[in-house]
This record gives C-alpha cells, sequence and structure tokens, in this order.
C-alpha cells in the first residue's frame, strides 16, 4: 500500500520516482502524480520495481531493470534534488502580493511609482509584469535597457531584481539587487497586482 505524501494529500502518488529513465519519472510529475519517497532505495536496500498509483487511484508495479539498479538509485536521487528545487521555485514563484507591497515600499518606492503615468527617478512600475522593457513614454532610460527586447516576465524581473547591473549591463539603476528569493517572489506578486 502506498504511504501518502502527507495526511491530508489526496494528490495521486508515484514511488520509487525512477524506474529506467530519469525523463518517464519527471514526466508522470509532470501529468499529476506525486513523488513518494523511498528511503530504502535510496540508502541502497531497495526496491526492485517502481509503484505509481495512477489518477485512479490503482496501484501498478513495473518492473525495473535489475542491471541498472545502482543508477536507479542514483536517477531517485538525482530527481529528488531537481524535484525538490522545482517544488521551491514553484513556491517562490507565487508570492505574496501584500508582503510584495511592503519590500517594495521599504525598497524601490524612492525610486519607483506603483501608479499610473507616475515616473520618479526610476520609471513607473504599474503594469510592468508582461510590459517591454524601456517601454515607458517620457522616461530617460539608459542605452542598455533600450537595447534590452526581453519583455519583464515574473522569471526576467526575478533575475534583474537579483542583481540589477549583473542581469542588464549598463543600467542606471543603482540598486544592489533583492538577495532573498522570497523577497523577490513577493515584489513580483505585489507588481503583478498592479494591472
Amino acid at each position: 500500500m502506498p504511504r501518502p505524501v502527507d495526511d491530508q494529500s489526496t494528490t495521486p502518488i508515484l514511488d520509487g520516482a525512477i524506474h529506467r529513465k530519469s525523463h518517464t519519472a519527471i514526466s508522470y510529475f509532470g501529468a499529476g502524480y506525486r513523488l513518494m519517497q523511498d528511503k530504502d532505495a535510496l540508502a541502497g536496500r531497495g526496491a526492485r520495481c517502481s509503484r505509481l498509483m495512477n489518477k485512479g487511484g490503482d496501484l501498478q508495479d513495473s518492473p525495473a531493470d535489475p542491471v541498472s539498479g545502482a543508477i536507479t538509485m542514483i536517477g531517485r536521487l538525482i530527481f529528488t534534488l531537481m524535484l525538490a528545487s522545482a517544488m521551491s521555485s514553484a513556491a517562490a514563484a507565487e508570492g505574496d502580493p501584500a508582503a510584495g507591497r511592503a519590500v517594495f515600499e521599504r525598497t524601490c518606492a524612492n525610486c519607483h511609482a506603483a501608479v499610473i503615468g507616475v515616473n520618479k527617478v526610476g520609471p513607473s512600475l504599474w503594469n510592468v509584469v508582461g510590459r517591454k522593457p524601456a517601454a515607458v513614454p517620457d522616461f530617460a532610460y539608459s542605452d542598455a535597457m533600450k537595447a534590452n527586447k526581453e519583455a519583464w516576465t515574473p522569471t526576467a524581473l526575478d533575475a534583474y531584481l537579483a542583481d540589477p547591473r549583473g542581469d542588464v549591463h549598463g543600467v542606471k539603476m543603482f540598486f544592489k539587487g533583492l538577495p532573498n528569493p522570497a523577497d523577490r517572489a513577493n515584489v513580483i506578486a505585489y507588481l503583478q497586482a498592479l494591472q
């Protein structure tokens, strides 16, 4: 019987995430299955089969390749690390707009307005998410920012807010950046609300 990820979870579970190829497990996870950590298999004492609970709740067994048992354990570890990284990125990407407003007011509001048509030292950040760089009328952008053609997606904003001068070399912005990923995610969530 598969063990639940947590007592409140109703999401189907993928147990023993890797059986032959890591992309198989990744595709299972992407289709809505949840990873269930098999500590015995990760410790090298374990399983020769992958168990997966499909979306209907039925448990299925799939024989693993006995020759690649060691590779399977390494694959599981790699997949678990990749999954943990993706989950922390996803959690950070969600952000809290209220917390983002507090960070914005503390670190950004001296130079940027959060209302339409009001420029300060920096341009208004109203409706910035999805906007092309250097798109606010009547603002004197640096040549580096004018040359930047990547739209301000949450991913692009995250990279820029982490290190503005490192991300777009030659920008006028003298702010060193927000090193905390949660602060960046919160600010981005706040900026997304400014539509």
